[in-house]
């Protein structure tokens, strides 16, 4: 998806990306030749994207299925009748 420009450094396009799993954004970014111009002289043409980890995990865990699980019992006063089955 693309987006209006967050702050005024970007240039061209920015982007959000999205999961079905979640109407947050996974990560974002864009084009952004005037960001440098704000802490040096001379601006740079650069490209970059951030990822939201926390959210990124929420949907990773949202995918995950519990395991089924069986447990035993054991008693000590059953080990003989074990080993003969």
């Amino acid at each position: 998806m693309s987006s209006k420009a967050p702050q005024d450094y970007y240039t061209g396009l920015t982007f959000r990306a999205y999961s079905d799993q979640s109407g947050n954004y996974l990560f974002s970014g864009g084009r952004y030749d005037h960001l440098m111009a704000h802490f040096q002289a001379d601006s740079i043409p650069a490209v970059g994207f951030g990822i939201d980890v926390d959210q990124l995990t929420a949907v990773q865990q949202s995918k995950v299925q519990p395991t089924q699980r069986t447990y035993l019992y054991f008693d000590d006063r059953h080990w003989q009748l074990a080993e003969k089955s």
